[in-house]
């Protein structure tokens, strides 16, 4: 079983315990379950309480009683905006589970650079408080900017996300917003591509002048 929380693009979140009753509910006993929550980072200071990585004890009874083996994955390239170094970790059920997926590592997964880079991106404490307060608070000012214009849209998505899934309602809307956006240098994603649902688009959470580049674009549309 592999389940992505928060999920991407809907920005769809289970809480904790939901999670656990999801994973519980869903699979058969010897069964090998991956849970990425790469984007569970962007949470804020607590998003541990929220993680499956402050369930031990849950993790090993699940694996004792049902040899149902849990792992948790994090990506670390886009909380750290490094996507070129391809930063990751694995919590295994044990240690002896981390020894076995060992050996199927390549050597020098990760060079110089990017350990050096990890020593100090980890310590930077004022990169994430600064990313935690802004992340939320841009994300809604894009939503509330963007619902000044087009109120008929629906946003989804988590309020702590670093994008918008919005449902423009029309197909033409949405591919307009595409070339509009890209036009005027802020690009934005038309959800028919790899996500097969043409009448959504995907936005970053920006800075507020990129935001304001952004809107202006799209007003065409609201006319």
């Amino acid at each position: 079983l592999a389940v992505v929380t928060p999920c991407t693009p809907p920005g769809e979140s289970l809480p904790i315990e939901q999670m656990k009753e999801y994973i519980e509910s869903s699979c058969q006993d010897h069964t090998t379950v991956l849970v990425d929550e790469s984007m569970q980072l962007w949470r804020g200071p607590a998003w541990r309480e929220d993680s499956l990585v402050s369930q031990k004890e849950w993790i090993v009874n699940l694996l004792e009683s049902r040899d149902i083996r849990v792992y948790i994955i994090h990506s670390w390239t886009k909380i750290w905006s490094c996507p070129g170094i391809r930063l990751g970790s694995v919590i295994a059920p044990t240690a002896q589970h981390i020894a076995d997926l060992k050996k199927h590592q390549v050597p020098w997964s990760l060079n110089v650079f990017a350990l050096e880079f990890l020593s100090a991106a980890i310590k930077d404490e004022e990169f994430l408080n600064l990313t935690w307060e802004a992340v939320p608070r841009l994300r809604a000012r894009t939503e509330n900017e963007l619902t000044k214009l087009f109120p008929s849209w629906e946003f989804h998505g988590e309020g702590w996300l670093s994008w918008l899934w919005i449902d423009t309602k029309d197909e033409e809307v949405a591919a307009s917003a595409v070339k509009l956006a890209k036009a005027a240098g802020v690009p934005i994603r038309n959800g028919g591509m790899g996500y097969g649902v043409p009448t959504f688009i995907r936005l970053k959470v920006a800075s507020s002048e990129k935001q304001d580049i952004l809107i202006n674009a799209l007003k065409p549309l609201a006319q």
